[in-house]
């Protein structure tokens, strides 16, 4: 028999389950009673939203299913990737700058999700 556990308690038992989480986690099948003749790998679901609002105190991953709208004052460090369907919008004004400092990357990225 196969048991499914979230990391801190079995949440159900035998060759599937039915879950719905509303942030990541990873399920983890395993032997709870002979025979078991396969071997089990952790799965892991990952939560997108449908769309995502960004400011300063966002951390990554910066993905959403449609749209994703930055909104300064932001600074963009290191390798970021803003990844969304649709559209990504950054809203710089004057005195809410958005900064990508030299020697940073960043790559915004319309594609679906895998």
């Amino acid at each position: 028999m196969v048991s499914w556990s979230d990391g801190t308690q079995v949440i159900g038992t035998g060759s599937t389950i039915s879950v719905s989480p509303t942030s990541n986690t990873s399920y983890t099948p395993s032997c709870s009673a002979p025979p078991c003749v396969w071997m089990y790998n952790t799965i892991d679901i990952k939560i997108i939203s449908q769309n995502l609002t960004i400011n300063s105190l966002t951390q990554p991953p910066f993905e959403a299913v449609e749209n994703i709208t930055a909104n300064g004052p932001l600074t963009i460090n290191g390798n970021t990737t803003y990844k969304a369907g649709q559209s990504i919008l950054l809203i710089a004004t004057p005195g809410n700058p958005i900064n990508i400092p030299s020697q940073s990357v960043f790559l915004a990225k319309i594609e679906g999700c895998n």
